[in-house]
Formats: structure tokens, sequence, C-alpha cells
């Protein structure tokens, strides 16, 4: 399940070029594939240092795609403005995180000073989450809108709390940029940074896109997924603590030569 902010601009085309932009991130999400530790790494928390490489690859491969769709909203005459420190689209609980993505990013956390204080802040979101679920079943008609899931109005529910990411900080900085997942990525807008403030007068005007990974690249996460066998939750926090605790058990994952 993927999260939905409210598009107000057209889908962008698929021309040759974006389709082989495409094929290159599945290219090497399909070298990941191929490696035979993946099977082990619940019991081993242990795989490649390629794995790393190739990984460095996906998200390079990533971006070139991204720049290029970038520029055909340009041609559109229409230019993102989105900045370091903007951070409105970060006060929702990201959804449809495949276990690679969590794998890194626990990795990259892992190896910061203030790993505790964040794996703190990743429970007490997931206890509001858990807060509005439970309030939630105890309504005897949730009303759901057309469309959407129970899940999907929980995590509405959230997002209007305007909680920020466990990941973000006082600056509207995410600690693990370089890393966060390709859902954090697709999310643009070509109206005034402001404007992506809910309670902004012109929120519901804002111009917004979302460029998401191509098909094919999520069918080669969802392959991964499968050898790895975690089968982690779909949302940031439940997958993130889950893995913390049940699969790594805090340890460090080990990258072998």
């Amino acid at each position: 399940m993927k999260n939905s902010l409210d598009s107000r601009l057209p889908d962008l085309p698929e021309d040759t070029t974006s389709q082989q932009l495409g094929q290159a991130i599945a290219r090497w999400l399909f070298e990941i594939s191929c490696l035979p530790e993946l099977s082990n790494f619940r019991t081993t928390l242990q795989l490649p240092h390629l794995t790393r490489k190739l990984y460095g690859k996906v998200l390079k491969a990533h971006q070139r795609y991204l720049q290029y769709k970038l520029n055909q909203l340009r041609k559109h005459g229409r230019e993102p403005t989105c900045k370091r420190g903007c951070a409105f689209c970060c006060q929702f609980m990201p959804s449809g995180i495949s276990a690679l993505e969590v794998i890194f990013l626990y990795d990259e956390m892992h190896q910061q000073k203030h790993f505790s204080r964040t794996f703190r802040r990743f429970l007490e979101r997931q206890e509001v989450i858990e807060e509005i679920s439970a309030d939630y079943r105890k309504r005897e008609q949730s009303p759901v809108q057309k469309g959407r899931s129970v899940s999907e109005e929980i995590l509405l529910e959230y997002r209007q709390k305007r909680i920020p990411c466990p990941l973000l900080t006082t600056d509207g900085v995410c600690l693990l940029y370089s890393v966060r997942p390709f859902v954090c990525r697709e999310y643009f807008s070509c109206s005034p940074p402001s404007w992506c403030d809910p309670s902004h007068p012109h929120y519901s005007q804002a111009l917004r896109i979302a460029i998401p990974l191509p098909e094919d690249c999520q069918s080669m996460l969802d392959k991964i997924d499968q050898l790895l066998g975690l089968n982690l939750p779909e949302t940031l926090s439940e997958a993130f603590l889950v893995f913390t605790i049940n699969v790594a058990r805090f340890k460090p994952i080990v990258w072998n030569c």
C-alpha cells in the first residue's frame, strides 16, 4: 500500500528514454536478487559487500530517472519548488516499504551515535498509530471513504496529527536522506513550499505530482522481499521496529568481502 497525496498535475508521459532509465534501475535490482546470501540473511545477518555497491547503483539510477522526469515537468512549464528543510510531506507515515530498504535504513542508522534516540522516536510514532487503530476499531460504524482501506484511513488520521517523521531533525532535514525509501523520493510540489502546509489557505490549490517507482522495479523489490523472507509490515515505523527487535536484535549487519 502506498501513501496518497493529491496530485493536481497530469501524469508525465512514458517515452523511450524514461523506459530505459527505469530498466536500468530494474537491472541493478535484478543483480541483487541473484545473490544467494539473501535467503540466509535472517539467520546470519550477513550480506556480501557487493550488495551495498549494487544498491548504490540502484539509487543513482533512480536519481537519473527522477531528474529526467523532472526535466519533462519543466518542459510542461512547471518548476519543482522542493528544497532542503521543506518537510511538510514528511508528516505522514510512509507505507509500502520493502525489506531491502529497511535493511539499508537500519544499517545507516546503526552507525550513527543517535541510534537509541531515533529508535525511541520510532516507538513513539508506532504507539500513536496503534492508538488510532484501537480507537478506530472501537467505533461501531467507522466510515471508510470509497476507494480507501481501513489501513489507509488510519494513516490518513495519523497524518492529520502532523507528527514529523522520526528521521526528521528540527531543521527539517532527513537523518538518512541518502538511503531514504523510494516512497519518500517520489513526491514533488510546483507551488510555493508554504502551500504544502495543510493549515495554509491555499493548500487545496497546491500543484503536486508523484513520480512512483516503475512497476518492473517494484516487482523486483517484491522478489527480493520474498528471497529475504523477513515478512516485514508495510509501514516504515512498524517495519523498522520489527526488523530491529526481531530480526537484527539491535546487532550490526555484517558486510562480507
